[in-house]
């Protein structure tokens, strides 16, 4: 008995991230800028593709970070293989300078669903005010027939 092998080319779906990353401020400018083309570097290793790095700027912690008030964030959109994206955090766990690492994954552009609401019913009938006012008058004066009905089950109690 024979087997043939069949081969399908197919491509593997690379998703949109957005990587935002808080580096130590204790680095100096040269310092950063390496620490930068490292991350870069990393990304590229992993057949990841840069989109877009937006440039450094210092900022305030809410609360210190590894003894550190302030940082620099980065922040770099990228596209990469989901499989990938374990190996590119586990490198990044692995670098001293790099004081918290946020990644995100970002869905593609949809369009928004709108709003539901409570439809309302055109097809419903329009009750008038007399209607109501008679089924009141009815509610609250029952007619002689109900009020002898009515006396029955009383009595029958």
């Amino acid at each position: 008995m024979t087997h043939k092998l069949f081969c399908v080319n197919f491509k593997i779906m690379e998703n949109s991230y957005e990587l935002t990353c808080l580096i130590s401020p204790s680095l100096d400018e040269t310092e950063r800028e390496k620490f930068v083309e490292q991350i870069k570097e990393s990304i590229i290793k992993k057949e990841g593709e840069i989109i877009n790095v937006n440039p450094l700027s210092e900022v305030a912690l809410a609360y210190p970070i590894k003894d550190h008030n302030k940082a620099h964030m980065l922040i770099i959109d990228l596209k990469l293989e989901g499989e990938k994206m374990g190996e590119l955090k586990t490198e990044l766990n692995e670098k001293e300078s790099l004081l918290r690492f946020f990644l995100i994954r970002k869905n593609k552009e949809r369009q928004q669903k709108p709003i539901r609401t409570k439809e309302r019913k055109d097809t419903a009938e329009k009750i008038e005010i007399e209607d109501i006012d008679k089924t009141i008058e009815e509610i609250l004066n029952p007619s002689k027939e109900e009020k002898t009905s009515e006396e029955e089950k009383n009595e029958s109690q």
